[in-house]
């Protein structure tokens, strides 16, 4: 103690309101270790415990003490979701929107990113949907002020609208639990890894080869995150100077996953903007990546990393690397004190070659076939029937 520090026995604690330590920043360096409510990881509970007293002998007795154990599953946030907007959706949280739940995956090169939930409500296939579950609902008062609030950056949008339009939350809650209900089975599972395709007002889904697309494994559902995943007509590029990344047209390349990161602040420090990983595992499914080669990575903002062969991994154990979780949110929403605490955007690359994340080369033949527009040409109905009833006539008179 110094001597001027005062010591006071029996003192009632006070509020100091000079302090400055803001809840933002305690969120900033706490980010790590905070999750979603109303979920929980999978635990072994004790179920049921006997004990038996027995004499042998004289003076010899015998405990005996039995316990049972069960396994609780997890709930995933999907899961929690799912049961707060279907149960209760005025009371439902709308800010679940502006996390970044979904997954975009590029139609054309076979590319994903983590997109807010609302990019995905916004997407011409989903709002084909939308329409079809409450019609011209786009173009009332409280639907063209939802997709502003949409398509707004600010995340404080969905909560201005939800506050101003109270007596239409059972509207809304029934368009979002459409979107979640047809984007439920999408993700990594035990068979693979699933995503939406609507086209054509059909509800597909599209059984992405995970060998070809290995940061698929990360995208399983857990109580720390969720995946909607959607195949959207749109070409995403990673483009790298020794062209190997995936590109718009039909060459074999390697896929990428662009998704952000929260370094554990307990097991590695402080890492720089400019600090580069070089192994990396990212909770809770525990997948490896180790970073793709020095020049690739010194000329990227992000962090460029493959997955980590199993051999390596047991032989590395953990010798340079750094835990991490996906952010509900990207670096970019964050300051700059964020990013310098580790919360950074990640490219996460295939280890194998594919087309498009597919195993075979796609066919153009439709596209060929239409002369360049893409569609086909269907014949007008009343044309038909005038080359029938011509057809008729022309049978009517050699009769005769």
């Amino acid at each position: 103690m110094a001597v001027d520090d005062k010591l006071l026995i029996g003192n009632k604690t006070r509020i100091n309101n000079d302090c400055t330590y803001s809840l933002q920043e305690y969120e900033m360096n706490y980010s790590d270790m905070t999750n979603s409510l109303g979920t929980m990881p999978s635990a072994w509970k004790l179920d049921g415990v006997t004990m038996a007293v027995q004499l042998t002998a004289p003076k010899i007795v015998a405990f005996q003490i039995q316990g049972n154990v069960k396994k609780v599953p997890e709930t995933t946030v999907k899961q929690y979701i799912w049961t707060k907007w279907t149960l209760q959706p005025e009371r439902a949280n709308p800010g679940i929107l502006n996390n970044y739940f979904g997954v975009e995956i590029s139609h054309c090169t076979g590319n994903a990113r983590r997109v807010p939930l609302k990019y995905i409500l916004l997407a011409k296939p989903m709002q084909a949907l939308l329409e079809r579950q409450i019609p011209k609902w786009s173009t009332s008062t409280w639907g063209m002020s939802f997709q502003k609030a949409l398509m707004s950056y600010s995340n404080d949008a969905i909560f201005r609208f939800w506050n101003a339009h109270v007596e239409q939350r059972p509207l809304i809650g029934q368009l979002v639990r459409c979107v979640l209900d047809v984007l439920d089975s999408t993700g990594k599972n035990d068979f693979g890894f699933r995503a939406t395709f609507l086209h054509q007002n059909r509800e597909l889904g599209v059984d992405l080869d995970i060998e070809n697309n290995e940061w698929a494994e990360l995208l399983q559902d857990s109580y720390l995150m969720a995946t909607y995943a959607i195949v959207n007509e749109i070409c995403l590029e990673y483009r790298q100077p020794d062209h190997t990344t995936s590109i718009c047209g039909d060459g074999s390349r390697y896929t990428v996953l662009q998704t952000h990161i929260g370094v554990k602040m307990g097991n590695s420090g402080s890492i720089l903007s400019n600090d580069h990983l070089k192994r990396l595992k990212i909770e809770p499914h525990n997948q490896t990546y180790k970073r793709v080669n020095k020049e690739a990575t010194a000329r990227s903002a992000c962090h460029f990393m493959t997955p980590e062969s199993s051999i390596k991994r047991m032989l590395r154990l953990n010798l340079n690397l750094t835990i991490a979780k996906e952010l509900l949110a990207p670096a970019s929403s964050y300051s700059l004190g964020d990013m310098n605490r580790g919360n950074q955007p990640v490219i996460l690359r295939a280890s194998g070659r594919s087309y498009g994340g597919m195993s075979y080369k796609r066919n153009r033949t439709l596209l060929e076939d239409a002369g360049g527009r893409g569609n086909l040409e269907i014949q007008d109905p009343t044309e038909v029937t005038e080359e029938v009833l011509s057809q008729l006539e022309v049978e009517a008179v050699i009769t005769q």
